[in-house]
């Protein structure tokens, strides 16, 4: 599925969709004998850890648009985005979701919830695994993190959050969103029209273009230095042999 933005069909905000317009632009602002078995381990083990502290790439962001709608978190209730990989030759590796967030009461601890959905003919499908990270405690851009979550390329995934935590009968965390259908993407990758549940079953479009999120991921590729020496390890095998 190429995810789409558009505009929702809903005439009307749902009861429980919270939602505020702040005018501001800006919201708060990661000689011996060589044994060739161990010396080819050991460039594949160098290489892993070159390949997992890289960098991730932006491959898409909705995050910077002025004036954001802010989208209240409840009790049994969840915001779906949608976003699609690019065409690249090899799985992708999920680095970390970044989004945009109103805070309004006090936390320290694992309230707010963000999770990798599967995609289920245009709607979340199974859960494929949960984003770590703690509670912001100020409004801003707080980031989710994962642990090497393959992504297949050309294919759909949501990230799911929610939050059962209420003060004063008002949610804590609500959620920037954006009514412009403008956003950043390389790589091919895109945002899709995001949806909303009360029961995580039932998925309703939701009245604006896109949640204010980033997604930072990686190609894993061999390093120059493990081809060199691939290809040293090749030349001392035949001198042995």
């Amino acid at each position: 599925m190429r995810a789409k933005l558009a505009k929702s069909a809903q005439a009307a905000t749902p009861w429980h969709l919270i939602c505020y317009y702040p005018d501001f632009t800006n919201v708060f602002n990661m000689k011996s004998k060589i044994h060739i078995g161990g010396f080819i381990l050991f460039l594949f083990e160098f290489a892993a850890a070159t390949m997992v502290g890289a960098q991730g790439t932006l491959y898409v962001s909705s995050l910077g648009t002025t004036n954001p709608i802010f989208v209240g978190l409840g009790a049994n209730y969840l915001m779906a985005q949608p976003f699609e990989t690019g065409p690249a030759s090899s799985v992708y590796t999920l680095d970390s979701v970044q989004m945009l967030m109103l805070v309004t009461g006090t936390s320290s601890g694992y309230n707010l919830q963000v999770s990798l959905y599967s995609d289920n003919g245009g709607e979340p499908g199974s859960n494929l695994t949960a984003l770590n990270g703690s509670d912001p405690t100020s409004s801003g851009v707080c980031t989710y993190t994962a642990s090497g979550v393959a992504l297949a390329p050309s294919t759909t995934y949501w990230i799911l959050v929610t939050s059962g935590l209420v003060q004063n009968g008002f949610p804590v965390f609500l959620w920037g969103a954006t009514q412009s259908t403008n956003y950043v993407s390389s790589n091919g990758w895109g945002l899709g029209a995001p949806l909303y549940s009360t029961d995580s079953v039932n998925w309703q479009a939701a009245p604006y273009y896109a949640g204010q999120i980033a997604i930072r991921g990686t190609v894993p590729e061999p390093p120059p230095c493990l081809l060199v020496g691939l290809g040293l390890a090749m030349v001392l095998f035949r001198r042995r042999k």
